[in-house]
């Protein structure tokens, strides 16, 4: 979850690909994005949502309260600095990515 779309849709990219291989969804927290989050996309989020910075996981966790919702929200602290496909940016998402699929083959092995 981004306020624009340069962080989510190299995220999105950067996570659904072979290395990781999540199913994923790319969308905003404001009126301006693209494609807004809605409850839709939280219930299919089933597995956890991934939020760039704590301000969009704000608004996330309001509308998982607001549905009645359980999901785990990440929050990788990028800010919004970069330009899409930055090298700081991607290697950002690659360490978090690895982070996430380890922590989703922990929790599936218990």
């Amino acid at each position: 979850m981004c306020l624009f779309r340069r962080r989510p849709a190299i995220a999105h990219r950067r996570f659904s690909n072979a290395q990781f291989n999540f199913n994923t969804r790319s969308a905003g927290t404001e009126d301006c994005a693209l494609v807004r989050v809605d409850v839709e996309l939280l219930r299919w989020g089933e597995d956890g949502i991934v939020c760039m910075e704590l301000k969009h996981a704000k608004v996330v966790e309001r509308l998982l309260e607001q549905y009645g919702l359980l999901r785990p929200v990440h929050v990788l602290n990028i800010p919004d600095q970069y330009d899409f496909r930055d090298p700081g940016l991607v290697s950002m998402l690659k360490h978090w990515g690895a982070m996430l699929f380890e922590e989703k083959h922990t929790d599936e092995a218990s």
